[in-house]
């Protein structure tokens, strides 16, 4: 594998930074994946965990995020933040997660930190 001058580099990322592509689709889904055993961290137990995806598509690329979340973190996701979402520049990701903050001010935003960082690819 050859690697890039720093003039090679630096042409590469200048056309980069130029990109767009506005947000085409935006797909939730939670699943209930069972413990093989039930499980304990000495304050609480349970035989499951929750997992919920996000499936962003924009410029013909679908981009995947993903938490660790009870499938009502999925409800508010469609039901609050794929609007939000749905046709904005993709690679304005600051915009964005403003865009969702101020989307759920009003629902107390600090617990809700999960699914705007599932979008992100950051971690609550």
């Amino acid at each position: 594998m050859s690697q890039l001058s720093p003039s090679e580099h630096t042409r590469l990322f200048s056309k980069l930074k130029n990109i767009s592509a506005a947000v085409e689709g935006f797909e939730v889904s939670a699943y209930r994946i069972p413990t093989d055993l039930p499980e304990s961290d000495g304050t609480l137990a349970w035989d499951h965990t929750m997992l919920v995806v996000l499936e962003a598509s924009a410029g013909g690329v679908c981009g995947l995020g993903f938490g660790y979340a009870d499938a009502a973190t999925a409800r508010l996701v469609a039901d609050q933040l794929a609007t939000v979402v749905q046709g904005q520049d993709a690679m304005a990701v600051p915009g964005i997660w403003g865009a969702m903050v101020r989307a759920i001010r009003n629902l107390a935003w600090r617990p809700f930190a999960k699914p705007i960082a599932a979008h992100d690819g950051g971690s609550a």
